[in-house]
């Protein structure tokens, strides 16, 4: 054979984790893929996603009811002038419910929410479960991976019958708190 012994070369696409920026000075078109051009909401940068995808937001506040349907990182704490460090607790990045909704409902799978305030969260009007996070039935989230988040202020009902004020989890779903 003629070919032993020779090299080979092979090109290969590069791998890139498909990527949206979110900034309250933003604007909801596009793609949201531009760091330069963010996208104004998370819902709308939710829609742009696909799954395995990854949305870094800028601090600030967004007064929004999310819901997570396909597996993606959700990553707080960023700032328009650098994209690359997140620092939550320098640049706050706060999902607000303003009292009247709830700021975060996790129905997929494989999510991962990073460096978020979560309050004024309310459940009142969604099945009085889970105030500022509500995560879905073990048939939608096997996994679901939560860290360097603060909840305020966030109730499941104004009556003594809510369940999980800050988080709840639906049942059938299990947590591993690893040592520390």
């Amino acid at each position: 054979n003629q070919s032993i012994g020779k090299p080979v070369v092979m090109a290969a696409k590069q791998l890139a984790i498909p990527r949206q920026f979110v900034a309250p000075s933003g604007t909801d078109t596009g793609s949201c893929t531009d760091s330069a051009q963010p996208c104004k909401t998370i819902g709308y940068a939710l829609g742009q996603a696909t799954d395995g995808g990854e949305i870094r937001v800028a601090s600030g506040l967004y007064p929004e009811a999310i819901q997570l349907t396909k597996p993606v990182s959700l990553t707080g704490g960023f700032t328009l002038t650098n994209w690359v460090t997140a620092a939550w607790t320098t640049n706050p990045t706060i999902l607000d419910g303003q009292g009247a909704f709830r700021p975060l409902t996790i129905n997929a799978d494989n999510v991962r929410i990073d460096g978020f305030i979560i309050r004024n969260g309310s459940a009142r009007f969604s099945g009085q479960m889970g105030g500022g996070i509500f995560i879905g039935p073990v048939n939608k989230v096997d996994r679901a991976t939560l860290v360097n988040l603060r909840l305020e202020k966030n109730v499941a009902s104004n009556t003594d019958s809510g369940l999980g004020g800050g988080l709840a989890v639906e049942m059938g779903n299990t947590f591993q708190i690893p040592t520390q």
